[in-house]
């Protein structure tokens, strides 16, 4: 994750500690799933952190200096970001916020299908429409001002209608006699896509939003159904099975063009939605999920992988440009909102990781992403299970840094242990950052001085679903520590532990440096007298100890002497 822009000076200047009431009613705190937990909440710019005691909450800022960043035709200057160390009370819950698309979907919750909207934990449920008629398949416009459905009142066909996310200004936009449903909005908020009988067999069709311009997209002797629009706005997605069995198509949205098939199989290929990923994570790009009948039952599935997996059906997958897919599983008995992330946590996992949105007994179905809020993105510290369905980096802690940039918000956390006994003489500072900087790098280390009676351990998160990495550093009794950080990548590159014995005589205090920094040529040097010597996987390249230690421009180790 590239730190291209950090916080800015007029952002960074804002970030104040904004305490709440105990409880977790703090106004304007944005919490997740452990509201409930006792304590007090304080907001640290994106970050929600509740301690036992906010009043001793330490915190500090360390702004990263820029520099120049080539672009193209010239230079820009780098604002760089923000690292946040936070320390002095027991912190039993943190969290970052973020604009995160909200879930709008179909319930019969009250009693028959209506359209309910909520964030991605399933709280903040709200209510859209309230009627006796049968209202699915909805879809957010990309602008996230209106959500377009399809409705049937009994006895008559279904029609496509829009309405506002507050359950105002609702309009039809088809009105026949015939059955319209399953709609989709072009990238442009221009046109929709729709499912329709009219001509005797399902077909695709498009309109303007204003319902007027209706034209055929497919037009054959077989059943075309579930469009969806490509995010670049040039292909439509549909399944068809005019092979037998259901498989994807693609045509253009004008319908001028053939279609094209996707899938060859022998099993049934439904609901397609797009990958907004162009580099996932597993390696290599496969633009269209879809439902599929591969497994003996629906799952999720790309060509060459099933996404969900275990059992029950999972069915009409909605993809979103923030990441995540959600989706519609009965795995649990009754039909519930899931949501995925469409990369592995790694190389051996079967599934990426993957958490339930709603627990209502009712059937929840037809999901579908848009109209970002301020929400929970990450829980960092938190119960087992609260990080969207995954364990946090960990329960609690005495002391993080955590690193935050302008244009990706929360970008990385280092949870630093210590026993509750030694947590009164923690202290975290910067060391002498400004001998490493060169005016002529286009990127740059921050290094951050850790200090305590004992250190234990340092776990950094690795992201969701990943097992946090660890710098076990319990067998060698350290006191001191040097954590050196890539501002580009957000990332610890580099943990040396001092054999001074310097020890903080209480939170706050300030040990006697026993290291230098310097540069050698261009390159970083940090001398001294270390036990231990880390590179960002945990491993000790320098188990005999070392006097110096070269840096690259990222703080990643070149030698060890």
């Amino acid at each position: 994750m590239m730190l291209k822009c950090g916080w800015v000076a007029a952002i960074v200047s804002l970030i104040v500690l904004v305490v709440g009431c105990g409880g977790g009613e703090g106004k304007g705190v944005a919490l997740g799933p452990d509201d409930g937990g006792a304590g007090e909440v304080t907001q640290v710019g994106p970050m929600v952190v509740r301690t036992a005691k906010t009043a001793d909450l330490n915190v500090k800022y360390l702004n990263f200096s820029g520099g120049t960043e080539y672009y193209g035709d010239g230079y820009e200057y780098d604002p760089g970001g923000t690292l946040v160390a936070m320390w002095g009370a027991e912190m039993t819950y943190l969290a970052s916020t973020a604009k995160l698309d909200r879930i709008v979907f179909s319930s019969n919750r009250g009693g028959h299908y209506d359209l309910y909207i909520c964030d991605l934990y399933g709280n903040n449920v709200t209510r859209l429409t309230n009627n006796n008629a049968e209202e699915s398949y909805p879809a957010w416009s990309p602008d996230g001002t209106e959500i377009v459905f399809a409705r049937k009142w009994p006895g008559q066909d279904a029609e496509i209608c829009a309405i506002r996310p507050d359950g105002t200004g609702e309009r039809a936009l088809t009105n026949n006699s015939c059955e319209d449903w399953d709609p989709d909005w072009s990238p442009d908020g221009q046109s929709i896509v729709f499912v329709t009988d009219r001509d005797g067999n399902d077909e695709v069709y498009r309109m303007y939003v204003d319902g007027t311009g209706q034209v055929n997209l497919t037009n054959s002797d077989y059943s075309e159904i579930s469009p969806v629009w490509s995010p670049s706005g040039d292909l439509v997605a549909y399944a068809s099975n005019m092979y037998g069995t259901w498989d994807i198509f693609t045509t253009d949205p004008w319908g001028e063009s053939l279609y094209q098939e996707v899938t060859w199989d022998d099993y049934d290929n439904k609901f397609p939605c797009w990958n907004w990923d162009e580099d996932p994570w597993y390696g290599y790009n496969e633009p269209i999920f879809y439902q599929s009948l591969r497994n003996g039952n629906n799952e999720i599935v790309s060509d060459s992988r099933i996404l969900t997996g275990g059992p029950g059906d999972d069915e009409c997958p909605s993809s979103s440009p923030d990441g995540p897919i959600a989706y519609a599983c009965n795995r649990t008995g009754n039909w519930d909102i899931w949501l995925m992330h469409n990369y592995w946590p790694d190389e051996t996992a079967v599934w990426p990781a993957r958490w339930q949105v709603t627990k209502d007994w009712h059937e929840d179905l037809y999901p579908d992403l848009g109209s970002p809020t301020v929400q929970t993105q990450r829980v960092l510290l938190g119960p087992p299970g609260s990080d969207h369905g995954c364990d946090p980096v960990w329960t609690s802690a005495y002391g993080v840094l955590v690193v935050i940039g302008a244009e990706d918000g929360y970008a990385d956390m280092v949870r630093i242990g210590v026993d509750p006994e030694d947590a009164g003489s923690l202290d975290i500072q910067p060391t002498n950052n400004e001998s490493w900087q060169d005016p002529s790098w286009t990127g740059g280390i921050v290094g951050i001085e850790i200090s305590a009676n004992r250190i234990v351990n340092l776990r950094e998160d690795a992201g969701l679903g990943r097992s946090p990495l660890v710098w076990d550093l319990s067998a060698l009794d350290v006191g001191l520590a040097v954590l050196i950080f890539d501002w580009d990548s957000a990332r610890l590159m580099s943990v040396l532990v001092a054999d001074d014995q310097v020890y903080a005589a209480e939170a706050g205090s300030t040990p006697t440096k026993s290291y230098q920094q310097s540069l050698d040529g261009d390159m970083p040097v940090i001398q001294g007298k270390f036990l231990a010597v880390y590179d960002n996987q945990g491993q000790n390249l320098a188990p005999n100890g070392a006097a110096k230690v070269t840096l690259d421009r990222t703080g990643k180790i070149l030698s060890v002497d």
